[in-house]
């Protein structure tokens, strides 16, 4: 069985996380990740333990926030549509638009 804690909100959890808890893994959103690093809240991950690290789409991870001083903060492993436009004029019918790109 996997322990969990829910939070309320960012500020929410860094406060709990500052009052003594901690976690294996946080899950914050990307814009929280500065915020918690300057808090002490979260350590820079060791890309050596990921091994399909070079295989995965680079453009997130240099996003403000997961990149920090040059280390990487955080693995962004989904995002919605907003951080990643598509062209529809490049869509061929009976093609999904999530499988094209500008």
């Amino acid at each position: 069985m996997t322990d969990r804690s829910v939070f309320a909100s960012a500020e929410d959890g860094l406060q709990k996380n500052q009052a003594g808890f901690t976690a294996d893994l946080a899950h914050p959103c990307v814009d929280n990740v500065p915020r918690r690093h300057d808090a002490g809240a979260i350590q820079q991950l060791d890309m050596s333990r990921i091994d399909d690290w070079g295989n995965m789409f680079p453009a997130p991870h240099s996003i403000d926030g997961a990149l920090i001083d040059g280390d990487v903060y955080m693995a962004i492993t989904e995002f919605g549509p907003s951080s990643a436009p598509t062209s529809m004029r490049a869509r061929k019918p009976g093609t999904s638009c999530a499988a094209t790109s500008p």
